[in-house]
């Protein structure tokens, strides 16, 4: 009797029947998901949730309503203020949406795969330079580069008011020297181009990423079902 090698989550369903035998000569733990149990349980949940939202005043709908909008409200102005003074917030936000885009793309075949790569790259890294403005520790090391010797790189938002109820954060990379003057300021347009670049080549490393996690995930995947053909009865 042939050994199985199976150390993935195994999804058992419905209506498909696994041979007795690969739970028995397995030498790994196999872990079996019924999802009819999980889209149960799932039903009763929101079963549940109706039964309790029926029995709520029309004054608490308003009161739920009110608080919603002010919540998305608030929570849009909180996010700009986020991707305009928390070093690394949108670099982290970039990144999560990079691995789910670029996974996307290298799913996609046919002719038009290049096609739909470059427009992703494209898009990614035009959306990273416009948004990402104060970079991270990592992003912002060419930026030091820039500054003369002897001078130190610090980085600052300015707040400006240009018209009545209108807010524009600035960022402010200047270099100071020993004393803490000001010795030279890096340029917007040279921080935006360096960003550019930094997305392009970030969007080609979550691309080729995502390429060897799917092709590792086929790898294992086919091993797998070649494992459990080779059971005997």
């Amino acid at each position: 009797m042939l050994q199985t090698r199976i150390f993935f989550k195994l999804f058992l369903l419905a209506g498909k029947c696994i041979p007795v035998d690969f739970f028995r000569d397995s030498v790994y733990p196999v872990i079996i998901i019924d999802r009819r149990d999980i889209k149960k349980k799932y039903s009763i949940m929101l079963e549940t949730f109706f039964k309790i939202t029926e029995k709520l005043p029309s004054w608490s709908w308003v009161l739920v309503g009110f608080g919603g909008i002010a919540l998305v409200i608030g929570g849009f102005i909180g996010l700009i203020w986020a991707f305009s003074h928390i070093e690394g917030f949108a670099s982290i936000i970039f990144l999560v949406i990079g691995y789910f885009a670029f996974g996307a793309a290298a799913r996609s075949v046919g002719k038009r795969k290049n096609i739909i790569l470059a427009g992703a790259i494209i898009f990614y890294s035009l959306m990273g330079a416009a948004i990402d403005q104060t970079g991270n520790f990592v992003y912002n090391m060419p930026v030091n580069l820039m500054c003369p010797e002897s001078t130190s790189l610090e980085r600052n938002v300015q707040t400006l008011h240009p018209l009545p109820g209108r807010t524009d954060f600035i960022q402010d990379f200047t270099c100071y020297d020993g004393n803490q003057k000001p010795v030279y300021r890096v340029e917007n347009y040279k921080i935006a181009l360096l960003r550019l670049g930094e997305y392009i080549v970030l969007g080609y490393i979550l691309y080729g990423f995502r390429k060897l996690q799917i092709f590792l995930l086929l790898y294992f995947r086919n091993r797998g079902e070649k494992n459990i053909h080779t059971i005997s009865p």
